[in-house]
């Protein structure tokens, strides 16, 4: 029901809104909550989290470090540079940052991609370990936690605009929510804080 990239699941999202567990009426509303909600999240925080295997092309600067998308990073298959492979002994991996670093030399300066890097990245969401069982979720719980509170807040606000709690047409007063326009509460923002990606 919920795609991979979901940061948090029906039965979660059910729990935080005191609705019980065996009441299945409105489970597909709260699917697309959620999966509106992680994108909100993805958004906010300018990044992916769901496990995957990629393969990046990126420019080398002159400098001994390179940064990949995917973080953290679980595995390295192979590492290319200009079309020729770099045997893996020949290069330390900061997994928390994305770090790729030449233990010798740097990654030669290019205006186009120049390394190609196939990895595994991310973290096993909560949907992903329900979806497989040999699979363990290590999504940091303050990003779940994120996510239920935006989708929370989607599902009590139904029927108001998206971004304002309060609307008193009579007035013409618009109240609008703590994360403005980009529909993040602030309690979220903050938990998601440490997360964003600013490069």
């Amino acid at each position: 029901m919920l795609s991979p990239d979901a940061l948090t699941t029906v039965p979660a999202l059910k729990a935080e809104l005191s609705i019980p567990a065996e009441d299945s009426s409105k489970d597909e509303l709260l699917a697309r909550a959620i999966e509106a909600a992680s994108d909100a999240v993805r958004r906010y925080c300018r990044r992916d989290f769901a496990r995957r295997t990629v393969t990046e092309q990126l420019v080398g600067h002159g400098t001994a470090s390179l940064i990949v998308s995917l973080t953290p990073i679980v595995t390295v298959d192979s590492i290319e540079l200009c079309g020729e492979p770099v045997p893996l002994e020949d290069v330390a991996i900061d997994a928390t940052a994305g770090l790729i670093t030449r233990r010798y030399g740097v990654w030669p300066e290019a205006v186009a991609p120049n390394v190609v890097v196939t990895y595994m990245g991310g973290y096993v969401t909560p949907a992903q370990a329900d979806a497989d069982p040999g699979l363990t979720r290590d999504l940091p719980h303050d990003i779940e936690a994120a996510c239920l509170i935006i989708a929370a807040s989607r599902m009590q606000s139904m029927g108001q605009p998206v971004d304002a709690q309060i609307l008193q047409v009579e007035q013409i007063r618009v109240h609008w929510s703590e994360g403005g326009r980009q529909g993040i509460p602030q309690q979220a923002a903050m938990l998601l804080e440490p997360y964003v990606r600013w490069a």
